[in-house]
């Protein structure tokens, strides 16, 4: 299994739109080499939301953290997964074979990761959305998503720095140069370590910064 760990400095950072991306532009790419039916089941996505007790940190109202009495729960079911407005239903809809969504207590991450990769073939590409994958297991490729209309990094994010191999900039509206380069300054050093960085937008074709970013990626899995 090919794993590609999408995560984000804060909230609001566009990880899902990212990572969507990401499914639609790697089937592209498989569909110049493999079957129809090989390029559907091809690719996997996984989306990981860590449980908080008390008041939600990210105020959505999710009804995700208190609802659950059970240390994880992962959700395969299609009302769900396709649920409109759902992060889940934006990475189904973009092609990916298989959706998962894991709810997790944050002291069993480890456990319920390795459940819940398990319901993927040991032969897909994953798309796997969320901080804490990084925390409990090594990937093939990790990407961090910023955005310069979000200043914030997250503790969660920070700790992870030492683990990122690739800096997606995830440019909206009429953000520029400037805003770009204030992000990148913004996320800070990697010490020693050479980290590229890609300012893209998802949401536009034939921009030579997303073909470069998604060439990135897809050498990192298949060379």
């Amino acid at each position: 299994m090919k794993i590609v760990s999408v995560v984000g400095t804060a909230s609001n950072t566009g990880k899902t739109t990212v990572a969507s991306y990401i499914i639609r532009s790697l089937l592209d790419c498989m569909r110049n080499v493999r079957g129809e039916s090989e390029k559907i089941r091809g690719v996997g996505a996984l989306k990981i939301t860590v449980r908080h007790e008390g008041a939600c940190p990210r105020h959505l109202q999710c009804d995700t953290c208190d609802t659950q009495d059970t240390p994880f729960q992962i959700i395969t079911r299609d009302d769900i997964i396709k649920e409109e407005g759902k992060d889940t239903a934006c990475l189904l809809n973009s092609g990916a074979g298989k959706v998962v969504w894991l709810q997790t207590d944050s002291n069993v991450e480890g456990e319920s990761i390795k459940a819940a990769l398990d319901c993927f073939d040991k032969d897909s590409t994953l798309i796997v959305e969320g901080n804490s994958l990084l925390r409990v297991r090594d990937v093939d490729v990790s990407i961090l998503v910023a955005t310069p209309s979000v200043k914030k990094m997250k503790k969660s994010a920070k700790i992870l720095l030492n683990r990122i191999d690739v800096v997606a900039i995830n440019m909206r509206g009429d953000e520029g140069l400037e805003q770009m380069r204030e992000c990148k300054r913004e996320i800070g050093d990697f010490g020693s370590r050479t980290v590229p960085y890609y300012a893209i937008n998802p949401c536009l074709d034939n921009v030579y910064s997303n073909k470069a970013f998604i060439e990135k990626i897809r050498d990192s899995l298949y060379s």
